[in-house]
């Protein structure tokens, strides 16, 4: 039975929420009654979860890389 592998079901929870914060980043700046600290604050949590989604990506693919190397010796 094949199984999905952990990292890539992780990622996809991580994209989701990603997704999720960009919506809400949209739709609340779309309100006036919205301050720019709080529409600031928003933007930083939401970049700071896509930089960690980023490097999660980039560690998946370095551990997929020696795990590939180690099969071709």
């Amino acid at each position: 039975m094949h199984k999905e592998p952990i990292g890539k079901t992780r990622f996809s929870v991580s994209r989701r929420r990603t997704l999720d914060l960009f919506n809400n980043i949209s739709l609340t700046s779309s309100k006036e009654e919205c301050s720019l600290q709080e529409l600031q604050y928003q933007k930083y949590v939401f970049f700071n979860n896509m930089l960690d989604s980023l490097l999660f990506m980039i560690t998946v693919l370095q551990n997929s890389r020696i795990t590939y190397r180690k099969q071709a010796i």
